[in-house]
């Protein structure tokens, strides 16, 4: 099942494999403390965060499949659909062999891989090597922005991607403990009668016209 923290964690995938990103680059998919817990973290860094997370309103949540265990049903499978907008942060240092606007332009050049509108390749599984990742629907990238705030950290040059996933998730009817009880199934036959009747309608065509007698059998 695709969640949120697993897209994160295969855009750092495909980031790592790019041929395009050099591999000094130290990837987060938190956002980092630099005075806190994350201060021994050196630049260049790319950081991935969700910026927002929302339920698609488009569709409803669909019943797609059956719970089976030893061919007895114990649940139903249902899927949802979400939109993701991810931002990604480029943050390097000032007078160091890596600036923000080359490296915002590698990482563009690598996903862009992954655009539905670019080559459209799949998202890497970032738990199976050689695999991809079920569930996404489309990637689109979207801006670039310049951070031009330098005021408390002078030094620190910062750009931001940002794009938007569309994905599904799964979620089974037994893991949430609801009982599921199956009634008992019955055999329906339907069998159809052809009634021909005469045609009294002075402006038709003369065509047959028929009437159909239903009848249901258990």
């Amino acid at each position: 099942m695709v969640h949120a923290d697993t897209i994160l964690e295969s855009l750092v995938t495909a980031c790592k494999d790019s041929p395009f990103l050099p591999g000094a680059v130290t990837y987060s998919t938190i956002v980092l403390d630099s005075g806190g817990d994350h201060s021994n973290v050196q630049p260049p860094v790319i950081e991935f965060s969700v910026e927002l997370l929302e339920k698609s309103q488009s569709r409803n949540t669909e019943k797609v499949g059956v719970e089976t265990n030893g061919g007895v049903e114990i649940g139903y499978i249902y899927e949802e659909w979400f939109d993701l907008r991810v931002v990604a942060e480029v943050l390097t240092v000032a007078g160091t062999d890596y600036t923000h606007r080359e490296l915002s332009q590698q990482l563009r050049k690598t996903l862009y891989q992954f655009d539905t509108h670019g080559m459209a390749h799949s998202l890497p599984d970032p738990d199976t090597v050689d695999d991809t990742l079920d569930g996404i629907s489309w990637v689109f990238l979207d801006t670039i922005e310049p951070d031009n705030d330098f005021a408390l950290s002078p030094s620190i040059r910062t750009r931001q991607l940002s794009f938007q996933v569309g994905f599904t998730h799964q979620f089974r009817t037994s893991e949430f403990d609801i009982d599921h009880t199956v009634l008992d199934t019955i055999d329906i036959e339907i069998t159809a009668n052809f009634v021909e009747e005469e045609n009294t309608d002075e402006n038709d065509d003369g065509g047959e016209e028929y009437e159909v007698e239903y009848e249901l059998v258990t």
